[in-house]
């Protein structure tokens, strides 16, 4: 079984992989794929054409804050961006997905609803919090302000909207105890195996 554990920026879909990963389960994760797919010369290179040569430091490597900074603040730029890098993504989720069929493994995906990649999954779970929690927790993870994190939030589809389409909902609203439990709750509920 495949399943995909999804949520919005904050509500805690690593913490969620990280307790799967301890219970030995095998996750894989998409932002650590985009990561080495922003590393590759090709990709690169389309992001400065068009985006612009700002977007390229000196040393030739993605200028991270400017392109943070554009993405979250202009619609059109993000899916540009997203032209170039979710078609390499999907590759690399399918190619997973279909090494691992005979397994149970989980994948975190945080864009799944927006890219359309629910279909790819048996099962998804929703990881959700508070929106006051959720900006909380963006300002301290990326060392930003109050109106930088609520504009990545708003950049998101809501974990509401998530939760709606979801097989499962978590809960890291009351902390890690209360997520474990969830998590084990699930595990039992789909019969994960190991």
């Amino acid at each position: 079984m495949n399943i995909a554990v999804t949520g919005s920026i904050g509500t805690g879909k690593s913490t969620t992989t990280t307790i799967l990963k301890k219970l030995g389960y095998k996750v894989f994760n998409v932002d650590e794929m985009v990561r080495e797919i922003n590393t590759r010369r090709d990709i690169i290179e389309k992001i400065g054409a068009l985006l612009g040569s700002e977007m390229i430091l000196g040393s030739g490597e993605l200028n991270k804050i400017k392109l943070r900074e554009l993405i979250f603040a202009s619609t059109a730029s993000r899916e540009h961006l997203n032209g170039i890098i979710h078609p390499e993504v999907v590759k690399e989720m399918k190619k997973i997905l279909f090494e691992h069929a005979q397994e149970t493994i989980f994948m975190e995906v945080p864009l799944l609803f927006e890219v359309g990649l629910e279909t790819l999954f048996d099962k998804i779970v929703v990881v959700r919090c508070s929106n006051v929690l959720q900006v909380e927790r963006v300002m301290k993870r990326d060392g930003v302000n109050k109106e930088q994190a609520e504009n990545s939030v708003r950049s998101q589809m809501s974990v509401h909207e998530k939760a709606k389409k979801a097989d499962f909902v978590l809960s890291s609203e009351e902390g890690m105890k209360q997520l474990e439990c969830e998590i084990q709750e699930l595990l039992k509920k789909w019969e994960c195996t190991l």
